[in-house]
């Protein structure tokens, strides 16, 4: 079987076993079953199924008011979203993502996303508030500069391999 047709019946699976679970009225398991929908598209570059099928988790989070859950989708749309150079939509989705979220490592996860709206936005100062939220600091023989753009640039290098080794 190609590639291509292997995805295909993937998906064709998934999408059963996702309207089987919704029939049955198990949410957790339709939305691990749209989880893995979601990696697939992502595996294919295809960013706005992605992105249709993380819509129809939220509405299944918000539905079961599950606020980590919910937060940590949002960032996965927001994240597609920047992917997409799409920053203003980005903004709104990871602050409605901050306001579900009750741990802080989503929390700073949340708010190095939304520096770098800021900083590919052309607003490195309020990138760097952002940034300053995740926590990022300079390190040893490093110092803050007049120059914020630098500071940012090196504060997502620092925070992206802290975040990185972190899961």
């Amino acid at each position: 079987m190609r590639p291509k047709r292997f995805i295909r019946k993937a998906l064709e699976q998934f999408q059963q076993a996702v309207a089987i679970a919704d029939s049955v009225g198990d949410v957790d398991l339709a939305t691990g079953i749209r989880e893995s929908i979601v990696q697939i598209h992502a595996i294919q570059g295809n960013t706005s199924a992605s992105g249709e099928v993380l819509r129809e988790i939220e509405t299944q989070l918000i539905e079961g008011g599950t606020g980590d859950e919910l937060a940590l989708n949002l960032l996965a749309q927001g994240r597609l979203l920047i992917r997409s150079y799409r920053y203003r939509q980005a903004y709104e989705v990871l602050l409605e993502a901050l306001g579900h979220q009750n741990d802080s490592a989503i929390r700073k996860q949340i708010n190095f996303e939304l520096a770098k709206v800021f900083y590919e936005s052309g607003r490195p100062d309020e990138s760097k508030v952002y940034l300053q939220r995740v926590e990022v600091t300079p390190g040893p023989g490093q110092q803050i500069r007049a120059n914020s753009v630098i500071d940012v640039g090196e504060g997502f290098g620092d925070t992206g391999q802290h975040l990185s080794c972190r899961g």
